[in-house]
């Protein structure tokens, strides 16, 4: 008994064999809707990527220079942090949590742990 397209479908013949068809791969087209000179916006040339660069450079000339005091200050500062943080990372170890492939952080105290259910 054969199969009839009561759904009016594009792939399918009225017996129920699909069509072999090159109009259903092919991509639409689209419609672009010109447009008379006098609706255009005009258009502006765009910017030359070294004119940026001036720009930046121009504002990092213009910045007051820092001074000695301030920059040994930040210098002591980000070693106080470094410091703090390296002590703080001691207590932790990277290893394959549950015998997973993904790493996580573990504290050490936990370490023995690893790999066994």
């Amino acid at each position: 008994m054969g199969m009839i397209n009561a759904v009016n479908s594009l792939r399918y013949d009225m017996h129920g064999r699909k069509r072999k068809t090159s109009s259903l791969s092919k991509p639409k087209k689209s419609h672009s809707f010109k447009t008379s000179r006098s609706y255009e916006t005009p258009s502006r040339p765009s910017e030359p990527a070294y004119m940026s660069d001036l720009r930046n450079l121009k504002s990092k000339l213009l910045q007051p220079k820092e001074s000695e005091e301030h920059r040994l200050e930040r210098i002591r500062e980000e070693k106080a942090f470094k410091e703090e943080r390296l002590k703080i990372s001691s207590n932790y170890a990277i290893a394959p949590a549950y015998n997973k492939g993904a790493y996580q952080v573990i504290p050490k105290s936990d370490l023995k742990y690893i790999g066994k259910k």
